[in-house]
């Protein structure tokens, strides 16, 4: 049996292929290069107009008998093209009966799964009440109990946000812009949904190298790739990597990577893919984004060194024009960053509508080993299910220019600061 060694952890091949297979996410995205099209050849003229004929001359009777023979080869053609062009309709027509029965199938499955789910959420909580009910008194008043407690309840409530949103008349891909959407985005730099200054440029790269307490830990890359085709529309494909330095990794390996492929037009991601190999873990998430039924699926699977194999399934309601996780980073770079703004965007994540704030803090001349670069430094925070929760000071340095590249980070965690500071780059093609 064939093993692959993840370091201080081994996995079998079949079970790898479990991991990283899905058919459900499989059948409903397809991603193909976008190749430009090759030109038609041009036919050549005939020999008679450069005058460079070998024809021989024919008599009247053998020139009637050739055009005979030419008019039944083309009737012939023409029948065979008839024929090719009927059971080619015939096909498509039944390929797209099928298509349409499999995604009526599937739209069963959803809302059978869904209606579930809402029966098992309405049972356990069913279950709680009656368990809350036998442990504390029914003719307990209100006001008793931890003050502290009923402040911090009542501040939860102040933090509460309603998300006030617009819904498209129809699916997102596929109803007429007329204006910008959604509602709740800044609009400068934008003609509808596309960014005016497109800031993305095929086979730009960073490079930063990621450093704990002075000592490097390794590097993360960010990239984008040419343009692919998925679901047949034109969309970005942005790349990250980690990658532990030589050091690190002999107290634990990580080689991990994520890519997202977003929309060129209404700028909405399809999907992300986050594969890891780490030194005690081996996994792959898959996130995909349906915009037709406004549903959002995640599938998580991993084989942990002492947990064994785990695997984790979500699927929830969309909110329209929402980023994933990994695809809001880089549709930041869409907006003008200018201090003093609070840029908002939301991610769907994990079956939770999850409201992003980012705040444009100041400009500043920051010196890195490509030299002095003039940035914008901005800092996110997250408001999830409508409570604010801070994930701990992180800030981000993006160059002050129409490509807004992320230069330098720095994310605050319970002992020290990580640290990802510009190691190299590359601007990629205008």
């Amino acid at each position: 049996m064939l093993l692959i060694s993840c370091a201080a952890i081994e996995v079998k091949e079949a079970e790898l292929k479990e991991i990283r297979s899905n058919k459900q996410y499989e059948d409903l995205l397809t991603i193909e290069a976008e190749t430009p099209q090759t030109p038609q050849s041009i036919d050549q003229k005939d020999k008679k107009d450069t005058g460079q004929t070998d024809e021989k001359k024919t008599s009247p009777k053998e020139a009637e008998a050739e055009k005979k023979k030419k008019a039944a080869a083309a009737k012939k053609a023409a029948e065979a093209l008839k024929k090719k062009k009927a059971e080619a309709a015939k096909k498509a027509a039944e390929a797209l009966k099928k298509k349409k029965a499999a995604e009526a199938k599937r739209a069963a499955e959803a809302k059978k799964a869904a209606e579930a789910a809402k029966k098992k959420k309405a049972e356990e909580a069913k279950k709680k009440q009656v368990k809350k009910d036998q442990v504390e008194p029914k003719d307990k008043k209100p006001s008793e109990g931890d003050p502290k407690k009923a402040e911090s309840k009542e501040e939860d409530k102040k933090k509460k946000v309603t998300f006030d949103i617009e819904w498209p008349p129809g699916p997102l891909l596929e109803f007429p812009l007329k204006k910008r959407w959604p509602n709740y985005e800044d609009t400068e730099n934008f003609s509808f949904r596309r960014p005016i200054n497109d800031p993305y440029r095929i086979n730009e790269k960073v490079k930063l190298e990621i450093s704990y307490f002075g000592v490097t830990a390794g590097y993360m890359t960010m990239e984008t790739l040419p343009f692919k085709k998925v679901n047949g529309r034109k969309a970005y494909h942005f790349r990250m990597t980690i990658k532990s330095s030589s050091t690190f990794s002999l107290f634990y390996k990580v080689e991990d990577y994520a890519e997202t492929f977003i929309d060129y037009e209404r700028m909405v991601p399809f999907n992300y893919v986050i594969r890891m190999d780490e030194t005690n873990k081996v996994g792959e998430n898959k996130a995909l984004f349906d915009w037709k039924n406004y549903k959002a699926y995640t599938w998580e699977r991993k084989i942990d060194k002492k947990k064994g194999k785990q695997e984790k399934n979500y699927e929830w309601d969309l909110i329209p024009w929402a980023q994933n996780v990994f695809s809001a980073p880089f549709y930041l770079r869409s907006f003008t960053l200018k201090p003093g703004k609070n840029l908002k965007v939301l991610v769907g994540h994990r079956g939770e509508n999850i409201e992003m704030t980012a705040q444009v803090l100041r400009k500043e001349k920051l010196k890195t080993k490509m030299g002095t670069i003039n940035t914008v430094v901005i800092k996110p925070k997250f408001i999830i299910d409508g409570d604010f929760k801070p994930v701990g000071d992180i800030v981000f340095w993006h160059t002050d220019d129409d490509q807004k590249l992320v230069v330098r980070m720095e994310a605050k965690i319970k002992i020290g600061t990580i640290v990802g500071s510009l190691d190299s780059w590359s601007r990629g093609q205008k």
